[in-house]
Parts: C-alpha cells; sequence; structure tokens
C-alpha cells in the first residue's frame, strides 16, 4: 500500500485541497440541479409578457456559481504557495504540476471570456455560426477545468486517488464532448421581438429526457463526484497513517 511522508500534507495544502473539493462539488451540485430539469426549456414569450415570474431558487442557485468560482481561485492560490515546499519531497513535480494547473485555470478563463463574446454576438445579431462556435469553446473550457484539478492533485494524493481521477476525467470527457455534438447539431435561432428590440434564442430540437444524452449525462456527472468524493475520503486516510 502505498504511503506519503508524514510531512507531505501541511494546513495550507490540506486546505487548499479540501477547497479545490468543495468547489468541485459546487459545480456538480449545479449540473445535477441542470441533469433534474432536463425537459423544462426557457419560455422567452413568457417572460416578455411577466408570466415567467421570479423563482427564488434560481436565484440562489445563481449565486452558487460565483461562489465556487471564488473558492477555486483561493484553493489554486494556498495549492500553488506551497508547492514551493514540496520541491525535494516530490522532485519538483509537485511544483511544475501546480504551475501547469493555475496557468491551466487561466487559459479556461481566457476560453469562458470568449465564449460569452461570442455567444452574446450570436444572440444579439442572429450568429448560429457564432453561437456553435461559442459551445465547441465553452466545452473545451469545461474540460481545462476539470484538467486544473488533475494537475493541482496528482502528485500529492495517493494512488488510488490519481488512478479515480483519470478515470473520472476520461468518463466525463467522453460523456460531455457526446453530448455537446449532439446539443450542437440540433441548436437553432429564433427571433423574438421584446420591447421595441429582436433577439434571438437558442432552440435545441432534440429530446434531452430519451435516448444515449441523459445516460451520458449522468455518467459524466457520477463519474466525476464519485472521483472526487473517494479521492478527497483517500487522501484524508492517508494523512491519518
Amino acid at each position: 500500500m502505498e504511503t506519503k511522508p508524514a510531512n507531505l500534507y501541511s494546513d495550507k495544502l490540506a486546505w487548499g485541497l479540501t477547497l479545490l473539493a468543495v468547489s468541485l462539488l459546487t459545480d456538480l451540485f449545479l449540473t445535477g440541479y441542470g441533469l433534474a430539469n432536463l425537459g423544462t426549456d426557457f419560455d422567452p414569450e413568457a417572460l416578455a409578457s411577466g408570466a415567467a415570474g421570479v423563482n427564488p431558487l434560481q436565484i440562489l442557485l445563481s449565486c452558487l456559481s460565483p461562489l465556487g468560482f471564488l473558492i477555486k481561485i483561493v484553493a489554486i492560490i494556498l495549492i500553488v504557495q506551497d508547492s514551493n515546499r514540496l520541491n525535494a519531497l516530490t522532485n519538483g513535480l509537485h511544483r511544475r504540476l501546480a504551475w501547469i494547473g493555475a496557468a491551466l485555470f487561466a487559459v479556461s478563463l481566457i476560453a469562458l471570456l470568449v465564449t460569452t463574446v461570442l455567444s452574446f454576438n450570436g444572440t444579439m445579431g442572429g450568429s448560429l455560426q457564432s453561437l456553435q462556435i461559442a459551445m465547441w469553446i465553452g466545452l473545451a473550457a469545461s474540460l481545462l477545468g476539470f484538467s486544473v484539478v488533475l494537475a493541482l492533485t496528482f502528485s500529492v494524493v495517493p494512488r488510488l486517488a490519481r488512478i479515480l481521477l483519470v478515470v473520472g476525467l476520461l468518463v466525463y470527457c467522453i460523456a460531455t464532448i457526446t453530448t455537446s455534438y449532439m446539443t450542437v447539431q440540433t441548436t437553432t435561432l429564433q427571433s423574438y421581438d421584446m420591447m421595441g428590440n429582436t433577439f434571438y434564442v437558442p432552440s435545441i430540437d432534440l429530446d434531452r429526457t430519451q435516448g444515449i444524452y441523459p445516460i451520458m449525462a449522468y455518467a459524466g456527472a457520477l463519474a466525476v463526484a464519485a472521483a472526487i468524493i473517494v479521492a478527497e475520503i483517500a487522501t484524508v486516510a492517508s494523512t491519518l497513517h
């Protein structure tokens, strides 16, 4: 059984790993909420007429996303700051991977910014191509997000946790690419007039509650959730030996 040196896990590293897990579970909670509402679609006509109303739960959930984002930033800072301490124990591997993870996170932020700009151009200007490109770049940002976790934790978690994270990443990649392809291929834009302005709303001609879509969506989310939870347990357990 693989064991780690007793002085591997400092308070800063332990907090960083814990906060990283919390941020990921927050993201997965939001993903789970989305999966539970796969059959519901945005109704712009109801919004324009005021019939849609305000859902307090959705307002609360919208606050969780930036909270999880801030928690992840703090976790990355803690892990990167602590990486120099482990140069001797990991032959510099953890420090290199920690900085790679931070760099990947920065790239994912740029990708999200580009996604936002292209999505805005698509919905305001009626450009389906811009919207589809935005969806693919958004997919890349999502995959980068989990790659960041792998880079930050790979050299400091037990072997079991590494295997789980790698398997979880592979399943998540396959599931996310599959569902994204199905979504992009069936997305169109519908125009609506509201308050004298014309805007465009994506319409997905796909039953996301039937067939392979929900299977792949749930498989990806559950694989990541299981990998994170079990990896965190394995890491905590290794610190107790």
